[in-house]
């Protein structure tokens, strides 16, 4: 039996090393993708929901129609 030839370090790194660059390279696009979506809801007017990533926009508040009385008729303040 012959004694199996030593790899060296740089060998022994490279697996560890390539999963690290792959995971840096990763992370910084999800993360660049993140803020562009975040950048075109704000410009679109948006706001950003970070909890549900996701743009939301706020509807305007409507008051409600005003109902025309007829002239003399009394004011019923108890609905309120």
């Amino acid at each position: 039996m012959t004694k199996p030839e030593e790899r060296t370090w740089l060998q022994r790194a490279a697996l560890p090393l390539g999963l690290l660059v792959l995971t840096v390279l990763s992370g910084g696009a999800v993360w660049l993708r993140l803020q562009n979506a975040i950048e075109r809801c704000t410009d679109a007017g948006g706001k950003w929901a970070s909890i549900d990533r996701r743009c939301t926009f706020a509807e305007p508040i409507e008051a409600e129609p005003m109902m025309a009385r007829p002239a003399g008729a009394p004011v019923n303040n108890s609905a309120q």
